[in-house]
């Protein structure tokens, strides 16, 4: 009896010390917010434990833009009576049911992965209850299967898609418009329907027939290129293709283009139907087509474009099935209402395009990389966007690093400006070279001329280098043999007493000594040329 009330005792000593050095007596209570906030729902959403995670509630925020909004209605300087001063309350209604006001709560998030990849999460929330504003209504609620993924070919450069109830939108457009009170816009809302009616297009069977999803993919083939016209002539790319991707219930959409382009030719095979118009004359191949099948309308550049996206999505040649696009999309949601994908060659091919044209003047090269240096040469990305019953979340699987992804807008925005101040500021260089070379030509008469003095003759020589040993160091102490562009300079000597000295100017070429008269500053490739203290052929000063 004695040890059990030993045992007891000890083990309520036990628990006394662990509740004073474990709980309340040693760590003191969270602060509990005065309102609630959005936190755990966003916060729940986010990944901890990477280089980025934040979170902001935007309520007390949007109370305080409302604010000023109403403020700044009060002080426009409109008379009571006039059409601004109706359309206004009208505007700001339309921002009221709009469902930005609805947003709650933002969050951010960022965590490096294993190959040199990154996960980015951004969730937009907003209170279950409040779904009324148009931003909420305008797309399903939860996640489904993205089949659209299956369309994509392996050639794929970007790609986006999403999911928007058409019809919804504009119930909600057109009941708004109705109920401004302002006699234009309920007249049109009123006709809006009736006049495509007899245009022979019934807007409610149209926008029903749709299924919600639309998108667009850009294809660059791996095997054919074509030549940039214009000034870029010489530089190849690789073939663009472009396909819309129009989700649909029933042949609504397909019938009334049918309809209305009779010109084009309408085929069926296997259960598809395809409408081919003429090839248009293009930089790229463009004969476009539109073909209607398993519940896709797609409008293409050329048959071989659709052609690509319906082999995908029987499983042949599809971009899901390489370990490129495998790699990005193990580290997103399988689920959502939309995505995004963007192709390592396509940035690829950009920078290359850019150093390419930019190789012929260093200054140009310099603002290319200063402009892409932030971003890696391979950039690939792949996005999925769930609409979820409290909000949006965004999950994106790239491989630009948070300090990439802080420096990218400076570094832009500072090659942006170098890329303005470029020209003026090269401009500005050229100048100062014109100026030195002429000073450089001056001297080197000078000293021709202290020779001419002496020698009642003008050197024979061949060139500023054979000079050297009849010049320097008596007549000068170093001869100038280059321009201020680095290129070499002339000598000529004519008759027993005269000379000519010149520079070919920035471009390095001579275009002979028969030249004369001035030209207009700037024209930096053309020709200086010297004679007994006298520019003979120059730019105006």
């Amino acid at each position: 009896m004695k040890k059990a009330l030993v045992f007891v005792l000890v083990g309520l000593l036990a628990g006394a010390a662990a509740m004073y050095f474990l709980g309340p007596a040693r760590f003191p209570n969270k602060i509990k917010p005065a309102e609630p906030t959005s936190f755990i729902p966003v916060t729940s959403r986010l990944d901890s434990g990477g280089d980025l995670y934040g979170y902001l509630s935007t309520e007390q925020l949007i109370r305080s833009i409302e604010g000023l909004i109403a403020q700044l209605a009060k002080s426009l300087p409109v008379e009571a009576d006039s059409k601004e001063a109706a359309i206004l309350p009208f505007i700001f209604n339309l921002i009221d049911k709009s469902g930005i006001k609805e947003i709650s709560g933002l969050g951010l998030s960022n965590v490096s992965l294993p190959g040199g990849l990154q996960r980015t999460r951004m969730v937009i929330h907003h209170d279950a209850e409040k779904n009324t504003g148009l931003i909420w209504q305008a797309a399903p609620t939860g996640p489904r299967t993205l089949s659209e993924l299956k369309l994509l070919p392996a050639d794929t450069a970007l790609a986006a898609f999403g999911e928007f109830r058409l019809d919804a939108v504009w119930a909600w457009i057109k009941k708004e418009l109705e109920a401004s009170g302002l006699a234009d816009v309920q007249k049109f809302a009123g006709q809006a329907e009736s006049t495509l009616a007899a245009q022979g297009v019934d807007l409610p069977k149209l926008l029903g027939s749709l299924s919600g999803s639309i998108g667009y993919i850009v294809t660059l083939d791996k095997v054919k290129t074509i030549a940039l016209p214009g000034e870029a002539s010489g530089i190849t790319v690789p073939e663009p293709g472009l396909a819309i991707v129009i989700g649909t219930k029933d042949s609504t959409l397909f019938d009334l283009v049918k309809t209305k382009l009779p010109m084009a030719a309408l085929t069926e095979k296997d259960g598809r139907k395809t409408l081919q118009f003429s090839a248009i004359p293009a930089p790229i191949p463009l004969e476009p087509c539109i073909v209607m099948s398993e519940g896709f309308v797609i409008v293409a550049t050329s048959p071989g474009r659709a052609e690509a996206l319906l082999q995908a999505r029987t499983g042949t040649g599809g971009l899901a099935a390489t370990p490129e696009f495998k790699e990005l999309a193990a580290h997103v949601p399988d689920r959502g209402n939309g995505f995004a994908y963007l192709s390592p060659r396509l940035f690829q091919i950009y920078v290359d395009l850019i150093e390419k044209a930019a190789t012929s003047k260093p200054e140009d090269k310099q603002i290319a990389e200063a402009l892409f240096k932030s971003f890696p040469r391979d950039l690939k990305a792949l996005s999925v966007m769930e609409r979820r019953f409290d909000g949006i979340v965004w999950t994106s699987c790239h491989n630009m690093s948070l300090t990439a992804m802080v420096m990218a807008p400076m570094t832009t925005a500072a090659g942006l400006a170098a890329a303005a101040a470029g020209p003026a500021l090269a401009q500005a260089g050229d100048k100062a070279k014109v100026n030195s070379t002429m000073a450089t030509l001056k001297t080197l008469g000078l000293a021709i001329e202290g020779y001419l003095v002496d020698n009642a003759k003008s050197p024979q020589a061949g060139s500023p280098a054979e000079l050297q040993t009849l010049l320097a160091p008596f007549y000068i102490k170093e001869l100038p043999l280059k321009d201020a562009w680095g290129n070499d300079l002339l000598y000529k000597k004519t008759g027993t007493d005269g000379y000519l000295i010149a520079s070919p100017g920035k471009d390095g070429v001579f275009k002979g000594w028969d030249q004369k008269g001035e030209y207009p500053a700037g024209q930096f490739d053309e020709d200086i040329i010297f004679y007994a203290g006298i520019f003979v052929y120059g730019p105006v000063r």
